[in-house]
This record gives C-alpha cells, sequence and structure tokens, in this order.
C-alpha cells in the first residue's frame, strides 16, 4: 500500500511539474513532449499487463520480479537514451546508458543481488546526473 501510495504521489508531482515547465510550449515541440510523454505512459502500461499476464500464466514471484524490474528499468534506459536524441541532450542519453548497463550486470548478477546493483547502479546514475544538471544550471545563471 506504501509503495502504491509513493507511486501515484510520483505521478502526481511529476504531471504537475511537467505542466509547469511545458506551459506556453506550442508547435513541433509541443507534440514531440506528448508523444514522449505518451511513450512512457504506454511503455508501462505494457510492463504491468505483463506482469500480471505472467502471474496468470503461474510464473513464480521470483520470476515475475525479475522480469518486472529488469522491463521497467529497461524500458526507462531506452526512453532516456530516445530522449537524449530527440533533444541531442548527451547527459540525458548518457544516464540511459548507464541505466541500461546496469540493468544488464543485475540481470547477469540476479537476485536478491539485482537489487543493490540496481540501486546503486541506476539510481545513484539518476543521483549523479541531477548533482551535475544542478551545477551546470548554476553556472549558466552565473552564480
Amino acid at each position: 500500500a506504501v509503495f502504491f501510495a509513493l507511486l501515484a504521489a510520483a505521478g502526481v508531482v511529476t504531471a504537475v511539474h511537467i505542466a509547469t515547465r511545458s506551459r506556453g510550449v506550442r508547435g513541433m515541440s509541443a507534440r514531440q513532449g506528448a508523444l514522449y510523454g505518451w511513450g512512457w505512459f504506454l511503455g508501462f502500461a505494457v510492463v504491468g499487463a505483463l506482469a500480471h499476464a505472467l502471474r496468470r500464466a503461474g510464473a513464480s514471484e521470483d520470476v515475475v520480479s525479475l522480469v518486472m524490474m529488469a522491463t521497467s528499468v529497461l524500458l526507462v534506459g531506452a526512453l532516456y537514451m530516445a530522449g537524449g536524441a530527440l533533444w541531442d541532450s548527451m547527459s540525458q542519453w548518457a544516464l540511459g546508458a548507464v541505466i541500461t548497463v546496469s540493468t544488464v550486470v543485475a540481470l547477469v548478477v540476479g537476485l536478491p543481488h539485482a537489487y543493490l546493483v540496481m540501486s546503486l547502479g541506476g539510481g545513484g546514475a539518476m543521483l549523479v546526473a541531477a548533482g551535475v544538471e544542478a551545477l551546470r544550471r548554476r553556472r549558466a545563471r552565473g552564480h
């Protein structure tokens, strides 16, 4: 219940943030952003449906957990790389690549250590990327 509450809160915060940041954007940029956003939504709809299908087919919870972790993070990595290519953002593309490589390593390591690999590799990469972006913006403002 806590996980789903946090997931819902994250969705609301993300939607508000995107709506605020994209206010006034028109034309091709607005269309690209909307299509990219729908790609995230539809991609995760498939991930959720896959979890349901695996359980219905009798897959063990370990198999479902591993497949859900891998497909979710693969989707995130691929969409970050696509976004980086779309908006010519090497930092976004690199973050997606690190997340994707972390997924490969996590799958090779297997459960339960796959979660540690993903938290350090994927989560760590996101923290580093956020810090780098904050510094870049601060320098751009002249501070």
